[in-house]
């Protein structure tokens, strides 16, 4: 059982910690969700599609990453996810925090990460993420338009442009 930190909305901890899936958020109580959208060379972006088993978006795509445990940093967080996910070590990578948006009981973190992956390499460690791929930005709003992401308002096109700016400069 996964154990979260809980923190008020404007993402301070306030002491009180949560069994994930188990102990149930009350009104002004959150969790922290970290991702990272990491862009390669050409400017595509690596998304995961979420094993068609799990209880929530089976199926769906999405930017990798997920619930940050107790004791940690959104951005330790953020990088055990992405290696447990996909097996890729981004510790040692610059990475920049560009949103931080507040939706019912979680504040979403989005990282942002500058990195080429031949996606064959990759492996699965967890049973969360059954598929990998890279999308352009228009791929990745008709990904959205047609339902097949999930819809996370943390990162848009907007976030997407402040990404390449940050990291292509």
């Amino acid at each position: 059982m996964e154990k979260v930190d809980i923190y008020d909305s404007n993402k301070i901890k306030t002491g009180i910690v949560k069994t994930r899936g188990v102990d149930s958020l009350e009104k002004g109580e959150y969790v922290i969700i970290a991702r990272c959208a990491i862009i390669d060379s050409n400017k595509k972006i690596l998304i995961t599609k979420r094993n068609r088993n799990k209880k929530n978006h089976p199926s769906l795509w999405e930017i990798p990453g997920g619930h940050i445990l107790e004791g940690e940093t959104s951005k330790e967080g953020m990088e055990r996810e992405i290696y447990e996910e996909i097996g890729v070590d981004i510790t040692s990578k610059e990475k920049y925090l560009i949103n931080t948006i507040n939706v019912k009981n979680k504040i979403n973190d989005v990282w942002i990460c500058k990195l080429d992956i031949e996606i064959k390499e990759l492996k699965f460690l967890d049973s969360e993420v059954e598929d990998v791929k890279l999308v352009s930005i228009d791929e990745y709003k008709m990904m959205f338009e047609k339902g097949e992401l999930i819809r996370y308002e943390a990162f848009s096109e907007a976030e997407y442009e402040k990404a390449i700016k940050i990291l292509f400069s």
